[in-house]
């Protein structure tokens, strides 16, 4: 439940709004690192984690937090799950990371951005991801809730800074 993990979340964001002078601070129930917003009509916060951590992808609607103030109804998360099961779509019970894969159910992995960047081409949300090693990029579609996970080939690794051009093609450092 959200509002318990906003005591608990030791990583938050804070807003400063210079016409005012005003910081406001945004309790998640997520941990967050980097950020960047999407170019949607809600102008989305899309946040990473960082480095190992939580397993879970987090948004803030900005557009409704400044509508209505509230922290709790403005964010959302979710944990990355892949579609193991090949049905096309999140299923309401999945296999925890620590389970083998059941051919019935998904699958949620353990992993985290570090990077966070939004495909202009689609919305999809994709990362940067730094364990397990050598590393690895993640894409999380917010539609389905689904994510599918990519290997960079060796000797590539330990990528951290990411983007996404206006082609929608995806270059990690």
């Amino acid at each position: 439940v959200c509002s318990s993990d906003l005591k608990t979340s030791t990583r938050h964001v804070s807003m400063l709004d210079p016409r005012t002078g005003r910081i406001t601070l945004i309790r998640t129930c997520f941990q967050t690192h980097h950020l960047v917003f999407a170019e949607d009509a809600n102008n989305t916060l899309w946040l990473s984690q960082g480095g190992p951590g939580s397993g879970v992808v987090g948004w803030i609607d900005t557009k409704k937090f400044d509508e209505t103030g509230d922290e709790v109804r403005a964010q959302g998360w979710s944990p990355f799950v892949l579609d193991t099961n090949g049905n096309g779509r999140r299923d309401d019970g999945w296999v925890q990371p620590n389970q083998p894969v059941d051919p019935q159910k998904d699958k949620r992995v353990g992993v985290n951005f570090y990077s966070v960047v939004v495909n202009p081409q689609d919305g999809s949300v994709w990362g940067q991801g730094l364990s397990p090693f050598p590393s690895f990029v993640v894409r999380f579609d917010p539609k389905t809730q689904l994510s599918e996970i990519y290997s960079p080939p060796l000797p590539g690794y330990g990528g951290r800074g990411a983007d996404i051009d206006r082609n929608g093609v995806f270059w990690v450092s």
